[in-house]
């Protein structure tokens, strides 16, 4: 018996699964930055957007005062310096669940 099959539809969907994986993966990041954040007016918060190219999920946040921050603010509980990794650290398995969910997979630890 032989069996021949044919992966070229899957391999052509492969990268536009990625991009929509990473791009959820990236905006719910994001927003679980919030409570993170350093405040002072708020600008902040509302500068940060996510930026995905396949297979490269970057978070950006474009006040003028943004890097100053990321490397200079005081904590005062959950906000401070960092955020976006902190966030990570503390929400990655939520993130990583929920996305799996997304794309009909299953997140085991």
């Amino acid at each position: 018996m032989k069996v021949i099959t044919d992966f070229r539809g899957v391999y052509q969907k492969i990268p536009k699964i990625r991009r929509e994986i990473v791009a959820d993966a990236s905006t719910q990041l994001l927003r679980k930055c919030d409570p993170y954040l350093p405040e002072l007016t708020g600008r902040l918060k509302q500068s940060g957007y996510a930026y995905s190219k396949p297979e490269q999920g970057q978070l950006v946040w474009v006040a003028p005062y943004a890097v100053m921050r990321w490397h200079h603010a005081k904590h005062r509980g959950l906000k401070g310096s960092k955020w976006a990794f902190r966030c990570w650290y503390d929400c990655k398995h939520q993130i990583l669940r929920n996305t799996a969910q997304k794309v009909g997979g299953k997140y085991i630890l």
